[in-house]
């Protein structure tokens, strides 16, 4: 096991300055304090980013925004618009169009899945925790629109077939569950 030692890193920050070397073996690396990092391939500025994130100072620009994760769940969102903006014109289409009733068949499960979607993307919004005090470059993008989009776009899609099928809806075979969250698009309180 053989090793090779690589030039230290200096930083300077205000009055103080650190040397960050690291020691390379085939198996691991082995920083200047002897403990022992997985990742072989670390580099000079990982190691750089890795000690600033640790200042308090620093960490508060480098550290990624508590709302990052949720952000990435509605990244592309918009191929799931159009689905359902799609499937709700398929179920209004088929009220006047499907003569024997083929996609009327699978409007229950049509309705419990986009029922259950909008319940989602409700609990998101009331759970969610934006941050008002820093602006990332991931907010300012088309995509931070999205998830208002599809929350748009779900309950349009709701309402237009509510407002094709009417009170037919209510004798469909549905769980409870979403019968009840179907009764307040049918009286209009959602």
């Amino acid at each position: 096991m053989g090793g090779r030692t690589s030039r230290g890193q200096q930083i300077t920050v205000g009055s103080d300055t650190t040397t960050l070397s690291h020691r390379t073996t085939s198996e691991n690396t082995v920083n200047s304090t002897g403990d022992s990092q997985a990742n072989p391939a670390t580099t000079p500025k990982e190691g750089i980013l890795s000690y600033l994130k640790k200042k308090p100072l620093f960490s508060y620009f480098l550290m990624d925004s508590p709302d990052a994760k949720s952000r990435q769940l509605f990244q592309g969102a918009q191929l799931q618009i159009w689905a359902i903006e799609a499937l709700s014109n398929f179920a209004t289409a088929s009220y006047t169009e499907d003569k024997f009733g083929v996609v009327q068949r699978s409007l229950p499960s049509t309705l419990t899945s986009l029922l259950n979607l909008q319940e989602n993307v409700e609990k998101y919004f009331k759970l969610a925790v934006t941050s008002s005090r820093r602006q990332t470059k991931d907010s300012i993008t088309k995509d931070a629109g999205l998830k208002y989009l599809l929350q748009t776009t779900l309950k349009s899609s709701l309402y237009k077939i509510v407002n094709t099928f009417g009170k037919h809806l209510m004798s469909l075979k549905l769980q409870p569950d979403a019968t009840r969250k179907l009764k307040q698009f049918i009286e209009y309180k959602e």
